[in-house]
């Protein structure tokens, strides 16, 4: 679908058509959604309710000028946004802190596996030359220092491509993750990394 296409509805064993003049997202009903104005909708059905979004003054108590309105108006019901959208955003925040912290402990795990293994691998490897040292007189400290100094550019190199590898990555992820509810232009908006 694209902005001037006309889209056909069956009502009542008859036909209406109406022309999709812009688009827009949200997270609700996983993004399958869509709008129309008073009079459009109104070709279909009779319009029964209203919807109304009033943006008060800083500092004005929401909550308080909610129950005045309800209380001299005839509406059914009403919704502070604010709180709403707070609540919503809340829910995906816990998850992705969830998802984080499960990605870095798993990686933490592996990454401590793998380091055990290099690491008993090279001790084994180097075991004869290990003792040729210390009967040269080296001590287990300074012995330790040299597998550290060995190890470090290794790690240091395998960092750096990470963190590469991550910044490269992590915005898709996040919009492909964010799609799937129904987001569909985050990557291009916001970006994780600046």
């Amino acid at each position: 679908m694209n902005i001037g296409d006309e889209l056909i509805f069956e009502v009542d064993g008859g036909e209406v058509s109406y022309n999709i003049v812009g688009f827009t997202q949200g997270a609700y009903y996983n993004g399958n959604d869509g709008y129309m104005l008073l009079d459009g909708y109104e070709r279909i059905d009779e319009f029964t309710s209203f919807t109304y979004y009033i943006n008060l003054k800083e500092g004005c108590d929401i909550d308080a000028w909610n129950s005045n309105f309800k209380k001299n108006s005839s509406v059914n019901s009403i919704t502070n946004e604010y709180k709403y959208f707070n609540s919503t955003a809340m829910l995906y925040k816990r998850i992705l802190i969830i998802l984080c912290i499960v990605i870095i402990a798993l990686s933490l795990l592996i990454s401590c596996f793998v380091l055990y293994i290099l690491i008993s691998i090279l001790l084994e490897n180097k075991r004869r030359e290990f003792g040729i040292f210390k009967s040269l007189g080296f001590v287990t400290k300074e012995l330790i220092y040299q597998v550290i100094l060995s190890i470090l550019p290794f790690a240091f190199g395998a960092t750096l491509f990470g963190t590469i590898l991550s910044k490269k990555l992590t915005d898709p992820i996040l919009s492909s993750l964010l799609n799937s509810i129904g987001i569909f232009r985050f990557g291009k908006e916001i970006s994780v990394f600046y």
